[in-house]
C-alpha cells in the first residue's frame, strides 16, 4: 500500500502516512492540502491534486463535511490530566472544536505537531498510564515548549453550576505578549542564536507531562497573580470572541474563573518551561584561564591547605565546569604555599585535562611545559603529575612519551584506578593492544568505577571491534554514572551508528538538562549531533546551522566534511553521515596496518574509507600520507590537488598540496601556491605554514631563509620540537656544534624519550668531546632502551670512528643477532657495510630495508647504485625503473637511468633519458652532463662541449663535467686548456686515479715528460689493480 510523507509550513517533513491517515490529518485540520506531498520513500514533492487517491479522500471529507454527516466521537477530543493542589480537583478537559478551514492544527514553535490515528477502535488515551510510563522512560526530561503560535485554544472546563459558560476562548498569546517579549530578550542576552540551539527533536513524537505539585510550590499565589495580569491586559481582546458565542448564552459579567486561571498558569508555564530552575541553565561556554602560579611574598599554609581541600572536593565531581573552579583553588593554593603542596600536581593534572578548551593554546602549553619543568624531581612520586604530564604528552601525540612516564611510575608506586585507566588509553594510541587487554581486565576488577575508566574502557571495546560490548558497557556507564557529558556523547556516537535515533534524542535531551558541562567541545558534539538529526528528518538547512554553529566551538575537519557533503548532495548526504563511523573505524585499521608496515592492509583499509565519501578530509589525507610512505608521491599529489578543489580555503588540505608538490620537485609550483596563501592573514598568521615556507627554502638549499621561517614558526608555537629539532640537524651539518645543542636540548625537554633526539646528542658529544664521551652517554640512555638497534649502532660506528675495530666488530654482531629487525637494524647494516666495503652487504640489506619501507626512495637508489658498481647492469635497471615509476622527477633517476644505457650500449635510449633528466630538474647539472657525456662518448664533441659547459655553469665542481670537458679539450689539442680543467677537477677529488692518468696523457702530449711520469705514477698507487697497469708502466719507463 502506498505511503506518503508531508512537508509541513516550517519545512519539517512528517510520515510516512497511509492515505486515510492523510484524509484524518485533513478532517482533523492539521494540514490544510497545499502542503507539498511526497510518495514515500523517494518521490518527487508535488501538491495534493497531483495524487489521485488522495485527492479523491479529501473531495470525499469536503462533500461529507458540507451536508453535516461528519459525526463527532470521543475520539475527536485529547483529554490532559494535570496534578493539581487538592483544592483545585476538577478534570481540565482541553477540546478541539471545529476549526475554520483556514486554521492549522496547532503546533510548537519548530512545527512538532502530534497525530493520533482512528481505526475501528476508540481513540481514547489513558494519559495517566501514559504519564507514569513516559516518566519511567525518561525521568530526566522537562516538556519543552516556545509560545505557541495557534490562533485560537478553546478550554472547555466542567461546569459548576448551569450558569457557568461550557466554553470560554482565551489567547494567552496575544495577553501575555510583552511578558514573551521580555523572556525573549533575556534569552538573547544569555546566549547567541539560541533559537538554534533550543531547537529539539522527539522522534517518538510523545506527548510530556509536567507535574504541577513540582513546579508550583504556590499555584494560588500565581493564579491571583496572573488573573490580575489577564483582568489588566485582556479583556477588551477577548470580548470579540466572546461576543461569537453568546447567541445561546445568559449575559455575563466578565469574571475570570478560577479553574481558567489555573489553565493559563499552566500554559504560561509550558511556554516557558525552560526558563524554569526546574529546566536546564543556559548554555554559557566556560573557557579557563591557564597562569602560572606566582607565590605570595606571606605564606599561609592554613589557608593553602582550606584552598586544596575545596579544590579536591569539586575535582571528584569530574564534570568540566566543577574542574575549572578546581584548578583555580589549585592556583589560589599554590599562591598561599608553594613547598611540598599537592596542589601542585593537580593542578598540572587539571590544566593538561582543560588544555583542549584553551583558547590560547601558546599560553596554555607554555604555563604547563613550565609547570613541568619545575617539577620533575616529584614526577615520579605524585600520580596526579604523572597523569598530568602523560597527558600533555598525549594532548602534543606523543603517546611513546605518555606511556614511558607512566610506566616509569608503575616500576616504583602502587598502581591506582585512574592511573591504569589513563595507561589504558595510551596503549590503544601505541598499538600495544596485547597490553592494553591485561590492563583493561584489571580494570574490570575495580568497584566504583569513575566516568573516565568506562569511556576508555568502552574505546578499547570499540578499538577490538567488540561493538555489542562496547553498547551495553557505555549503558551501564550512563545509568551509573548519569551527570557524565562525556559518557552520553559517547553514547550518542554508538547510538547514531546502530540507527536509534529515538534512543538518541533522549540522550541528547539529558546532555541538554546537563547543558553540556558548559564546555564548548561538548556543546560543539552536541550541536553536530543536532545537526545530524535535523538531516535525517529532511530539515537540511537547520542541520546546515548547526554544524556551522558547532564549528565555532571547535574546528574539525570532520565537521567540514559534513557541512561539504550537505552542500554537494543535499538530502542524500544523510547516508554519507550515517557512514562516518565506519570510515573512522576504516581510518582507525588503516592507521594500525601502517604502524605494522602491512603496506597491503594498509593500502586497502585507507582506500575503503575514501570510497565510503570521497569528499571526506581526515581519510583522503591519511589516503595521501599512505601513498607517501608507498613512494607513490604522484598519486599522494593527485589526492590532494583533488581534496584542494573541493576545500580551497582549508589550511590542512593547502598545507598538504603544497608538501605533496615539493615531494615530487614541483618547486615552481609549490612557490605558486605559497604566494597565494601568503597574501591570506588567516594562513599567514599560522605557525605550520611559517614552517612550511621554511622547508620550502630548505629543499632549495638556502638555509638563511629557511632559518628565518622556522624561527618565526617558533615565536608562535614555542613548544613544537619538530621544528626545533630540523634547525638542529641543519646546524650540526653546517658544524656549528653548539647551535645544534642549543636547539637539541629544547627537543629533549619537550619530549627526553625520543630516540632520535637522544642519537643526536651522541653525535653532538662526539663532535664536541670524543668517541669515549658519546658512548658513555648512549650506554647510559641504553639502561632505559635496552638492546635499541638505532644506540648499539651509534655505539659501533664511534668505535669504528676511534680505530677500536675488534669492539666494533662486537657491537655488529650483537645487533645481527637481535631478534626483531626493524628499519633502524637495516640502517646500521648498511651504514656498517660501506664503512667495511662490502658492496654485497650494502646490496643485501639494503633489499631487506626497502621490504620494510618501500617508500623509501633514497635506499632504493643506493641499492640501483651499488648494483651498477657491481656491472649488475639489469637489476640496476630494474630498481631505477621502479623508482622512476613512482616519482619521476626524483633527482637524478634518469642521469642513473642513461648509465645503464651506456654500460648497455644502448645510446639512444641513453639520450632520452639524459633529456628526460634535464627537462624534470633544469635546475640541476646532472642531466646536462650525461648528455654531454653520452655525445662524447659516441664521439660527437661539438654536440657534447655546450652541454658539459652547462652542467659547469649550474656546478663548477662537478668532477665528471671537468673531466669530461677536459678530455675533449685534449682531443682537439687544446693541452693548456684540458690541462686547467684536470687540475679543477683534482683540486676536488685529489685521490680520483682517473684524473692523475689523464693528466699523465696531456703532459706526455705538451713535452712535460717528468710530471707525465709522475702523474702515471701517482695513478698506478692510487688503482694498483689498474686492468692497464702494464701498459701504463711502459709508457713510465719510456719517459724516464
Amino acid at each position: 500500500m502506498a505511503k506518503y510523507r508531508v512537508k509541513l509550513k516550517n519545512g519539517r517533513i512528517v510520515g510516512p502516512f497511509q492515505k486515510e491517515q492523510i484524509g484524518e490529518l485533513f478532517s482533523k485540520g492539521h494540514i490544510t492540502g497545499k502542503e507539498p506531498i511526497q510518495n514515500y520513500p523517494a518521490g518527487d514533492w508535488l501538491g495534493l491534486k497531483d495524487f489521485p487517491d488522495l485527492k479523491k479522500i479529501i473531495k470525499e471529507i469536503i462533500t461529507n463535511k458540507k451536508s453535516g454527516t461528519v459525526k463527532k466521537e470521543v475520539g475527536d477530543s485529547t483529554i490532559a490530566r494535570i496534578n493539581i493542589p487538592k483544592k483545585v480537583k476538577e478534570e481540565v478537559k482541553v477540546e478541539v472544536t471545529d476549526l475554520p478551514d483556514d486554521v492549522g492544527p496547532v503546533t510548537s514553535e519548530d512545527g512538532f505537531s502530534e497525530f493520533q490515528f482512528e481505526k475501528k477502535t476508540s481513540t481514547k488515551i489513558n494519559y495517566q498510564e501514559l504519564e507514569e510510563k513516559y516518566k519511567q522512560e525518561e525521568p530526566e526530561e522537562t516538556a519543552e515548549e516556545e509560545p505557541s503560535v495557534e490562533k485560537t485554544r478553546l478550554i472547555r472546563v466542567p461546569p459548576k453550576s448551569e450558569e457557568i459558560e461550557k466554553t470560554r476562548v482565551i489567547r494567552p498569546k496575544e495577553v501575555l505578549k510583552e511578558v514573551v517579549e521580555e523572556k525573549k530578550e533575556v534569552k538573547e542576552e544569555i546566549e547567541e542564536e539560541e533559537v538554534v540551539v533550543e531547537e529539539s527533536i522527539d522522534v517518538d513524537e510523545k506527548t510530556g507531562f509536567v507535574d504541577l505539585n513540582e513546579i508550583m510550590p504556590d499555584i494560588k499565589s500565581i493564579a491571583r497573580q496572573a488573573e490580575e495580569e489577564i483582568e489588566r491586559k485582556a479583556k477588551p481582546k477577548e470580548e470579540p470572541e466572546v461576543e461569537e458565542e453568546k447567541e445561546d448564552k445568559k449575559p455575563e459579567k466578565k469574571k475570570i474563573n478560577p479553574v481558567v486561571l489555573v489553565v493559563a498558569v499552566v500554559a504560561l508555564l509550558g511556554l516557558f518551561l525552560m526558563d524554569d530552575k526546574s529546566g536546564p541553565a543556559p548554555f554559557k561556554p566556560r573557557y579557563i584561564s591557564f597562569e602560572f602560579p606566582v607565590v605570595n611574598k606571606k605564606e599561609n599554609k592554613a589557608k593553602a591547605k582550606e584552598l586544596l581541600v575545596k579544590g579536591v572536593s569539586l575535582y571528584k565531581d569530574g564534570s568540566y565546569l566543577a574542574r575549572v573552579k578546581a584548578s583555580t583553588y589549585f592556583l589560589k593554593s599554590l599562591k598561599d604555599s608553594y613547598d611540598e603542596n599537592p596542589a601542585l600536581g593537580l593542578l598540572v593534572r587539571s590544566y593538561a585535562e582543560l588544555l583542549p578548551e584553551a583558547k590560547d593554546q601558546k599560553k596554555a602549553k607554555k604555563t604547563i611545559f613550565r609547570l613541568i619543568q619545575i617539577s620533575q624531581n616529584k614526577i615520579l612520586k605524585d600520580s596526579n603529575l604523572t597523569l598530568g604530564v602523560a597527558k600533555f604528552y598525549s594532548y602534543l601525540d606523543k603517546h611513546r612519551s605518555a606511556e614511558r612516564v607512566i610506566e616509569n611510575y608503575l616500576r616504583v608506586n602502587k598502581p591506582n584506578l585512574e592511573i591504569f585507566t589513563y595507561y589504558l588509553y595510551v596503549l590503544i594510541e601505541t598499538g600495544e593492544y596485547v597490553e592494553a587487554k591485561r590492563i583493561f581486565k584489571r580494570l574490570e576488577n575495580f568497584k566504583n568505577k569513575d566516568a573516565e575508566t568506562y569511556f576508555y574502557m568502552a574505546l578499547f571495546l570499540r578499538a577490538n571491534e567488540e561493538f555489542e560490548k562496547q553498547r551495553a558497557l557505555l549503558k551501564k556507564a550512563v545509568e551509573i554514572r548519569p551527570s557524565s557529558v562525556k559518557l552520553w556523547l559517547a553514547l550518542c556516537e554508538n547510538l547514531f551508528v546502530d540507527g536509534e535515533y529515538a534512543l538518541l534524542s533522549k540522550a541528547l535531551k539529558k546532555i541538554k538538562m546537563l547543558s553540556m558541562e558548559h564546555s564548548p567541545h561538548y556543546y560543539s558534539q552536541y550541536l553536530e549531533y543536532m545537526g545530524m538529526m535535523k538531516a535525517l528528518n529532511g530539515n537540511l538547512d537547520m542541520a546546515v546551522k548547526l554544524l556551522k554553529k558547532a564549528l565555532r566551538y571547535k574546528e574539525s575537519n570532520s565537521l567540514r566534511s559534513k557541512l561539504a557533503a550537505l552542500d554537494q548532495q543535499g538530502s542524500e548526504a544523510v547516508q554519507t553521515l550515517i557512514q562516518e563511523s565506519k570510515i573512522k573505524d576504516a581510518m582507525r585499521k588503516a592507521k594500525e596496518a601502517l604502524r605494522k608496515k602491512s603496506w597491503e592492509n594498509a593500502f586497502r583499509y585507507a582506500i575503503e574509507a575514501v570510497d565510503l565519501n570521497e569528499t571526506y578530509i581526515p581519510s583522503q589525507l591519511l589516503l595521501a600520507k599512505i601513498q607517501t610512505k608507498r613512494g607513490y608521491f604522484q598519486a599522494a599529489l593527485e589526492t590532494t590537488r583533488f581534496l584542494k578543489k573541493e576545500y580551497p580555503a582549508n589550511p590542512d588540505v593547502a598545507f598538504a598540496l603544497i608538501t605533496a608538490l615539493m615531494q615530487v620537485e614541483k618547486m615552481d609550483e609549490a612557490n605558486e601556491q605559497i604566494s597565494i596563501l601568503s597574501n591570506t592573514t588567516k594562513f599567514f598568521t599560522l605557525p605550520n605554514f611559517q614552517a612550511l615556507i621554511g622547508y620550502y627554502w630548505l629543499k632549495k638549499k638556502n638555509f638563511n631563509f629557511a632559518n628565518q621561517y622556522f624561527q618565526m614558526a617558533l615565536k608562535k608555537d614555542p613548544l613544537n620540537d619538530e621544528y626545533y629539532f630540523v634547525l638542529a640537524q641543519e646546524f650540526f651539518k653546517r658544524k656549528r656544534f653548539k647551535d645544534a645543542k642549543r636547539y637539541l636540548s629544547k627537543c629533549l625537554d619537550l619530549d627526553p624519550d625520543n630516540i632520535f633526539y637522544l642519537s643526536l646528542q651522541g653525535n653532538i658529544l662526539y663532535e664536541l668531546n670524543d668517541a669515549d664521551t658519546a658512548i658513555g652517554y648512549l650506554r647510559d640512555v641504553l639502561k632505559l632502551f635496552p638492546d635499541h638497534p638505532k644506540l648499539l649502532g651509534d655505539i659501533a660506528v664511534y668505535y669504528y670512528r676511534s680505530g677500536k675495530t675488534v669492539e666494533f666488530k662486537e657491537y655488529k654482531k650483537k645487533i645481527e643477532n637481535l631478534p626483531n629487525k626493524d628499519g633502524d637494524f637495516y640502517q646500521f647494516m648498511i651504514r656498517a657495510s660501506k664503512v667495511e666495503d662490502n658492496n654485497e652487504d650494502v646490496i643485501f640489506y639494503s633489499r631487506k630495508l626497502i621490504e620494510t619501507d618501500p617508500g623509501n626512495l633514497k635506499t632504493r637508489m643506493v641499492l640501483g647504485e651499488y648494483l651498477l658498481l657491481s656491472n649488475r647492469n639489469k637489476e640496476a635497471l630494474n630498481e631505477f625503473l621502479e623508482i622512476a615509476k613512482r616519482l619521476n622527477t626524483y633527482p637524478k633517476i634518469h642521469y642513473n637511468l642513461a648509465k645503464v644505457y651506456i654500460s648497455l650500449k644502448q645510446y639512444d635510449k641513453a639520450i632520452a633519458s639524459a633529456l628526460e633528466e634535464i627537462k624534470q630538474n633544469p635546475t640541476l647539472p646532472y642531466g646536462h652532463y650525461i648528455a654531454g657525456e653520452i655525445y662524447r662518448l659516441t664521439g660527437d664533441y661539438a654536440k657534447a662541449t655546450p652541454y658539459l659547459e652547462k652542467a659547469i655553469s649550474k656546478n663548477s665542481k662537478l668532477v665528471p663535467a671537468l673531466m669530461g670537458i677536459g678530455f675533449i679539450k685534449y682531443r682537439n689539442n687544446l693541452y693548456e686548456q684540458a690541462r686547467q680543467f684536470y687540475l679543477k677537477a683534482l683540486k676536488e677529488a685529489p685521490n680520483n686515479p682517473e684524473i692523475h692518468k689523464q693528466l699523465g696523457y696531456i703532459f706526455n702530449a705538451s713535452g712535460q715528460s717528468s710530471l707525465a711520469a709522475e702523474s702515471f705514477e701517482t695513478y698506478l698507487r692510487l688503482d694498483p689493480g689498474a686492468v692497464d697497469k702494464a701498459e701504463i708502466e711502459k709508457y713510465i719507463r719510456a719517459l724516464r
